[in-house]
């Protein structure tokens, strides 16, 4: 949810963030021409891409992996769809703050607050919690 809080991972250190516009694909789509690929676009909807450097650049090279945590992709206030937003290209990124340590480190720590929107797209904001909401639990349980 665009304004659920951010947690950052057991054993994260360097969580960082990016915005990015996310498009919504409506019906499935393989070799498409670029001449018919928003054919198969829904519509537009802020994304709030963050990354855990640890995981990302020091566990192996696999970007996923500093991606695929849970909070870590809000997304969001709402969707708008093709017609409403016709050409992207005129869409301004808008990042309020990053709460005033941003300004003095690089990585987010907990009570920062990321706020931030796109034109004609909405607004978002989450505030960075430390830890895991719960704790972690195996998979695969021995008897």
């Amino acid at each position: 949810m665009p304004n659920d809080d951010l947690i950052i991972p057991k054993n994260g250190s360097k969580a960082d963030w990016e915005v990015e516009l996310a498009v919504v694909i409506e019906k499935n789509a393989g070799y498409v021409d670029r001449e018919e690929a928003l054919e198969y676009v829904a519509g537009y909807v802020p994304h709030n891409d963050y990354s855990e450097g640890v995981f990302q650049l020091e566990r192996g090279g696999q970007w996923v992996k500093g991606k695929s945590a849970d909070t870590f992709a809000p997304l969001g206030p709402f969707l708008a769809t093709r017609d409403e937003i016709p050409d992207t290209g005129q869409l301004r990124q808008l990042i309020h703050d990053v709460a005033a340590r941003r300004c003095h480190q690089h990585y987010l720590k907990a009570e920062d607050v990321v706020e931030l929107g796109i034109d004609k797209l909405g607004e978002s904001r989450q505030t960075v919690v430390a830890g895991s909401p719960e704790p972690e639990t195996s998979l695969i349980r021995q008897r």
